[in-house]
Parts: structure tokens; sequence; C-alpha cells
């Protein structure tokens, strides 16, 4: 009989291994969200106050939260053009910190306050200790669609205070003249490509696995929710020799036919987005 474990590693080693599937052609998902960004950054600029902190989690390396900052800066100089000090405060937030750092760094010649934290947005109730309201609180690179939706939009609406903004982005699927099926073909080709199964192998393969000790499958389920039909990856890692991992002090046993269940990531339309958002009391602001 096949059991089910959970899985979960995370070394250091595994930062390079991001950042090369983030900027991998094959797998274009932050690089198109980026460019997006880039292209309305004015039009989102502008529903921000002057001062306001900006909160990032899941910060990676900084990227985005760099151009966002520029923005910022530009505004709110024009904005008080006699004075030379600009009143906004960055928290970078991530569970790896050599990425906390490393955001930190790629701000360094900004004129913006500073301080990274290192935490998971599951602790936002004690995250929030450390930032000075109102906030831009944001969840960039599609992490958005990694959590459960109900549950991470919950979270961040139960600890978001009036005056507060809410800024995420997600690799939306398309809505006209797509068939069922050509959506699959083209998330599948995505989320299948080399480098993004061999960043999901890494782990074993770090801790002396050989490739084939194992296979990895990636399916793409149709699945009912609240907003009606979305779709879910779904990621295994099928054990086929039976193998001793030394991880530190401790040794993880894994048998022939054990399954570890990986991370997935949702795909939603632009209105079920907004539906979700509706549901869980958020005011939209239209971008024009």
């Amino acid at each position: 009989m096949n059991c089910l474990i959970t899985f979960y590693i995370w070394a250091l080693e595994e930062q390079k291994n991001w950042l090369k599937l983030d900027g991998a052609k094959t797998f274009p998902v932050a690089r198109q969200l980026k460019i997006l960004m880039e292209k309305n950054l004015d039009s989102i600029v502008r529903f921000i106050p002057t001062g306001m902190s900006l909160v990032s989690v899941g910060v990676g390396n900084g990227e985005k939260e760099r151009i966002f900052l520029e923005a910022l800066v530009r505004k709110n100089l024009a904005e008080n053009p006699s004075s030379e000090k600009v009143s906004i405060r960055y928290y970078p937030i991530d569970i790896n910190s050599e990425f906390v750092d490393i955001a930190l760094e790629k701000v360094d010649n900004l004129p913006v306050e500073k301080k990274g934290i290192v935490g998971f947005i599951e602790d936002m109730a004690t995250l929030k200790e450390n930032w000075r309201l109102p906030i831009l609180f944001c969840i960039l690179g599609n992490t958005f669609c990694n959590y459960e939706p109900e549950f991470i939009l919950q979270l961040v609406h139960e600890n978001l205070e009036r005056g507060d903004l809410f800024f995420f982005d997600a690799n939306l699927l398309p809505t006209e003249g797509t068939e069922a099926q050509s959506v699959r073909k083209s998330v599948l080709g995505t989320y299948a490509s080399r480098e993004n199964a061999l960043f999901n192998m890494y782990p074993l393969l770090q801790y002396g696995m050989a490739p084939e000790d194992f296979d990895f499958e990636l399916l793409l389920a149709h699945v009912n929710s609240r907003i009606g039909g979305v779709y879910r990856t779904r990621k295994s890692l099928y054990i086929l020799k039976d193998t001793e991992l030394k991880i530190g002090t401790e040794t993880i046993g894994l048998r022939e036919g054990d399954i570890i269940r990986m991370g997935f990531t949702y795909k939603y339309t632009y209105d079920q987005i907004t539906a979700l958002l509706e549901i869980c009391g958020f005011e939209i602001l239209k971008l024009s």
C-alpha cells in the first residue's frame, strides 16, 4: 500500500535554484508579471498615499519591490519638492534570511528606511508589530496563487487596518475564446518545463538521491469552489527505491511506493479573482 507523507526541505542552496527558475525562458510567470507591473506602474502608484510603508511578504530577490519603491520615491519628491527626505519605510519579509538580505541590498541606495524580517505570512498578526502604519501590503510573484484562496484573503483582511492597501499579482487564465483543453495544455506546458521539474526535484537530488530513484508528476485538476470551477496543479514525487536521507543530524527514511505531495498553484480568471476579493470583504480600486 502506498503511504502519503509530507516532505519539506529548505536549504540555503535552494535560493539559487529559485532565482534560476525565476529567470528561465521556459518559466515566464514571474517575468510576465514584472512586465505587466512596469506597464501599469503609474496607474498603480496614484492610489498610494505619500508616506505609506511598503510591506512585501515572500520578497524573493526584491526586484519588483525595487521598481515599486523607485516610483514611490519619485511621487513623494514630486509632491514635496522642497524636501529631500522621503518618508517611506520598507519591510521585506521572507522565510529565507538570505533573500531578505538580498532584498535589502537591492534598495541600499534609495532614500527609504528599511527593516528586513524573517517569517511566514501565517504569522502576520505577530509580524505586523514590526511595521509602521499605514501600509501597502504586497504579495508578489504569483505567490497569492500558492495558497488556498479564502484562507490567504481572510488572513490579510483580518490583519490590515483602516487606510491600509493590499496589492498582489497573479498569472491569470484567459477568459475569451479558450477551450478547456487549450487551457490545460498552456498551464501544463509552463509548469511541466524541465527547469520547473528540476527545481521541484532538487531537494531529493541535493541529499543524495539519483534521478532514477523517483518520478516527478505534474497534473492539472479542475476543482469546484465558491467562485465556480478553478484549475489547480498537483505535484507529486513517487519514490521508486528504498532510501535514507541524512539532513543535518536527522535521518529520513523513504520507501518504495511512498508519495511526496508538493506545493500547488491555483489558476484563476480575472472575474474569479474579483469575486474572491468581494466575498472576503475587499473594496477593489480600479485602474484607469
